[in-house]
């Protein structure tokens, strides 16, 4: 295994990854473009490998920062949840609408940082909030969106708010 490398079957540097990934999810640039502008700058990568650095980078790498968040989320008195819809692609073809599920911690709270996590599903249905929350002890805040009525939970217990703006 390489230093420079982050993945033993590729020869991409962290530079190179952390530079697709910083465009990619800070400035919102589509791997497309991103491929293309490689090419200006004497590159050639092809979006099917950049995608997989990505998810690789995230598997290997950023998997246990996200599980801590959703760690020290869950230890928070109120969370508020919502879900938006999406359109992507995988591989070639265009999916039908898929859905951003979005959690985070109240505004108001002064316990710790602000903490922001989403779970991309294909689906808009309770098992989604169900397997994210599952060990969720508190108050949550939605938009009474029947997906989190009645959540059946592993272990924990949700005293469900609702939202002003949705009343």
């Amino acid at each position: 295994f390489h230093t420079n490398r982050c993945f033993r079957t590729s020869a991409a540097s962290p530079d190179v990854i952390a530079h697709f990934a910083y465009d990619k999810y800070r400035n919102g640039l589509p791997i497309n473009t991103l491929c293309d502008l490689a090419k200006s700058e004497d590159g050639s990568f092809q979006r099917s490998t950049v995608s997989t650095w990505l998810i690789e980078a995230y598997n290997d790498y950023l998997w246990p920062v996200h599980y801590a968040m959703l760690y020290f989320q869950k230890q928070r008195e109120l969370l508020l949840g919502d879900e938006t819809y999406a359109y992507a692609r995988e591989f070639s073809k265009l999916l039908n609408t898929c859905y951003f599920w979005a959690f985070r911690t109240s505004p108001l709270d002064t316990v710790g940082p602000q903490i922001v996590s989403y779970w991309f599903d294909k689906n808009r249905i309770k098992l989604v909030p169900e397997f994210y929350l599952c060990d969720y002890k508190g108050k949550l805040q939605t938009d009474g969106y029947a997906a989190y009525v009645n959540l059946r939970l592993k272990n924990g217990k949700i005293i469900k708010c609702g939202c002003w703006v949705h009343a």
